[in-house]
């Protein structure tokens, strides 16, 4: 029984570790959350990085941070003396005034 007891508190404080460890790959999007985590728990983070123990992934990460998404606008001009325009890609979201088209249920690819 004791050894029951023993084995659960390791295993609970190897998971609140590892969860406190994982804090610092996921706070790297908020600044203000990063720059609150201790000093020891970026420490520990930066020693094991090379396990690869923990990481930020997510859906689209890369793509729903906290500056936005990044977008591609291709401009172009027929005329070296007219200004550019932008070009529109068929079914990028762009102008939120012009409806979408129906496109179910083919998911057309921007490139």
């Amino acid at each position: 029984r004791v050894l029951m007891c023993i084995r659960c508190l390791l295993f609970s404080a190897v998971a609140v570790f590892m969860f406190t460890v994982s804090l610092v790959p996921h706070t790297v999007i908020d600044w203000q959350a990063n720059n609150n985590l201790w000093p020891i728990v970026k420490h520990w983070n930066q020693r094991l990085d090379k396990f690869q123990l923990v990481n930020s992934y997510g859906l689209f990460r890369r793509m729903t941070g906290v500056g936005g998404r990044p977008e591609v606008i291709v401009e172009g001009s027929n005329s070296l003396h007219q200004g550019w325009k932008e070009y529109d890609f068929l079914y990028k979201p762009g102008n939120v005034k012009v409806a979408p088209p129906v496109v179910a249920p083919h998911q057309p690819r921007l490139d």
